[in-house]
């Protein structure tokens, strides 16, 4: 499956430009059994590795944080930024969740 991500082209001088950012394509690999570890602190250690999903950006947010966060980023990492997703399929690990 082919996904696209914002990547930063160039360091933004002044006012964003369209130029200052890229659209490329990466090839996402497939689902495995397992492998997401939930941010929550209090999750980790009981839902690491149960669960890996796939979701879908609906809407992305530009938020003017990401402003300050551009600064701190390399040329050609992706651009930071919450996003609305739809949720597509997903894997489990069951051997875990019968621990």
């Amino acid at each position: 499956m082919m996904a696209r991500k914002f990547v930063l082209a160039k360091r933004i001088n002044g006012k964003p430009e369209l130029s200052d950012f890229q659209l490329v394509e990466e090839s996402l690999p497939e689902l495995a059994d397992g492998g997401i570890t939930f941010n929550f602190r209090f999750m980790i250690s009981h839902f690491e590795n149960l669960l890996e999903i796939l979701v879908k950006a609906e809407w992305l947010s530009m938020d003017p944080f990401i402003r300050i966060a551009l600064s701190s980023i390399e040329i050609g990492q992706t651009i930071p930024g919450a996003q609305v997703a739809r949720y597509d399929s997903y894997r489990t690990n069951v051997e875990a969740w019968n621990m």
